[in-house]
Formats: C-alpha cells, sequence, structure tokens
C-alpha cells in the first residue's frame, strides 16, 4: 500500500522502527497521502522480470591458451 526508497539499509530500518510506532490513524493518513485508492502495488511485479526461457542455455566462456592461467580443467603441477 505503501513505500519509501532508500539508498542505505540503516536508513530505511530506522524509517521502518519509526513508522511502526506510530498509531494506525497516522499510518492511515500516511498510505492515504501516497495511494489514496489502496491499489495494490505490487499487482504488476510478475511482469518485470521474464527469465529466458531453459531451452536457451548460454555457456560460461573460458579463457583460451596457456597464457589464460589455471583453469579448472588444468592439472596441477
Amino acid at each position: 500500500m505503501y513505500y519509501e526508497c532508500f539508498v542505505y539499509p540503516d536508513s530505511a530500518i530506522a524509517r521502518e522502527k519509526e513508522i511502526k510506532a506510530w498509531g494506525r490513524s497516522k499510518k492511515i493518513a500516511l498510505i492515504q497521502s501516497m495511494n489514496p485508492r489502496w491499489e495494490d502495488l505490487a499487482r504488476d511485479w510478475q511482469n518485470q522480470y521474464k527469465p529466458a526461457s531453459r531451452a536457451v542455455q548460454r555457456e560460461i566462456p573460458r579463457p583460451a591458451g596457456e597464457s589464460a592461467g589455471l583453469r579448472d580443467d588444468a592439472t596441477l603441477r
């Protein structure tokens, strides 16, 4: 129903604690200031990230040649 954006997690946690200490009427007023119709803000979240199908898997590139350094398929000397 309501959200705020923060850069630092400690700021977000402090704000959450502040809001949790408020009374119900003050919390409702805060929600209505941003979302007066009480719409579900997470309604379309499932449409934000659509992973590629499993049929289209990409291989992780590996370094080529001896100058590439130790690889997982190389033997230790």
